[in-house]
C-alpha cells in the first residue's frame, strides 16, 4: 500500500472515531435518568412521555423503584442525573451538597379491591383495628360482602408510613399487624390491583385507570383543595434532587416541572403541584 493511501485509511480511522465519540457525546446530552422512589414513578414517567413529544430526540428515563435512599445513592455516585425522593433530605445527604425541590404533593389514600364498591369511608380507628386483626371481614364495615379483608401493609420506613405514622401516633404500637408486608409502591399497587377483597394504602399518585376504591378519611376527601387547606393532612412530599447546577437537558426538564403545562397533568394524575418558588 503506497503513502496515500496508508494515509487515507488512517484519516477515515480517526474519521470514525471521532463521529464514534461525538455520537456518544449526543446521545449521551439527550438522555437524563431520574432513579429513586416508586411514589412518583407512575407520575414522573407521564411527565416524560409529555416532555418527549414536545422535545424531539431526548429521553427521559425513569426507572423501576429503589427507594429514595437507593435514588440518593446512585445519584452520589453518578449513574443518574437526577433522583426522586419522597421525603426531604437528611441532614448528611445535603452535606453532600445534594440539593432538593418539591414538585408535588401526593395524597396517601386508603383504597379497597371490592367488586361492588359498598364502602366510602374509613375512621382512624377502623384502620387501626384492621391492623389490628380486630376487624378481619368487610361486613364489619358496612352493607359489604362476608369477605375476609386481604391487607396490603408497608415496611418500616416507608413514606406513606411515615406520614400516617405521624398522624396516627397508635400505629407505632401495632407491632404485628395484620396482613401481608409490601416493599414497594409499584408493587403494593399491583398487588391491591390483583386481589379482590384487598385493603392498603399508597400514595394517590400512584393509581391508573382501575377499579379500587379511594376512601375517605374520618370523612373527609382526598381532594387538592382538601391537601392544600390542610383539611386532609396524610400527603407525601414528592421531590427531586440533583448534585451539580443542572444544565442542558437536566435544567429543561426541571423548568418544565414548573410549566402550566406540567401542573395541569400533575392535577390530572392525582397530586398537588407545589406553588413555584
Amino acid at each position: 500500500m503506497n503513502f496515500a493511501k496508508k494515509l487515507c485509511c488512517r484519516e477515515l480511522f480517526f474519521g470514525c472515531i471521532v463521529f464514534l465519540f461525538f455520537s456518544a457525546t449526543v446521545a449521551s446530552a439527550s438522555t437524563i435518568t431520574i432513579a429513586g422512589t416508586g411514589d412518583s414513578q407512575h407520575l414522573l414517567r407521564q411527565l416524560a412521555i409529555n416532555f418527549q413529544k414536545k422535545h424531539p430526540g431526548t429521553q427521559i428515563v425513569v426507572p423501576n423503584s429503589v427507594g429514595s435512599g437507593g435514588g440518593i445513592k446512585l445519584l452520589l455516585s453518578g449513574r443518574t442525573e437526577l433522583a426522586r425522593i419522597a421525603r426531604p433530605l437528611k441532614p448528611k445527604e445535603q452535606a453532600e451538597g445534594l440539593t432538593s425541590r418539591i414538585f408535588a404533593y401526593s395524597p396517601v389514600v386508603f383504597v379497597a379491591n371490592l367488586p361492588t364498591p359498598c364502602v366510602e369511608n374509613i375512621s382512624e380507628e377502623q384502620f387501626l383495628d384492621i391492623l389490628r386483626g380486630k376487624i378481619k371481614n368487610w361486613n364489619q364495615l358496612g352493607e359489604c360482602p362476608d369477605h375476609k379483608i386481604y391487607v396490603a401493609n408497608r415496611e418500616e420506613g416507608d413514606s406513606s408510613k411515615i406520614i400516617l405514622e405521624k398522624h396516627i401516633p397508635a400505629l407505632k404500637e401495632i407491632q404485628q399487624p395484620a396482613g401481608r408486608t409490601i416493599y414497594s409502591t409499584p408493587e403494593a399497587y399491583d398487588t391491591l390491583n390483583r386481589y379482590q377483597y384487598s385493603f392498603g394504602y399508597l400514595p394517590k399518585s400512584q393509581l391508573q385507570n382501575d377499579s379500587l376504591t379511594v376512601l375517605d378519611f374520618d370523612g373527609v376527601p382526598s381532594s387538592a383543595e382538601n391537601v392544600l387547606s390542610e383539611r386532609y393532612k396524610l400527603a407525601v412530599p414528592l421531590g427531586i434532587v440533583w448534585q451539580k447546577q443542572p444544565t442542558g437537558l437536566t435544567k429543561q426538564f426541571l423548568d418544565y416541572l414548573k410549566s402550566p403545562e406540567a401542573v395541569k397533568l400533575m392535577q390530572k394524575l392525582n397530586t398537588v403541584p407545589a406553588k413555584s418558588e
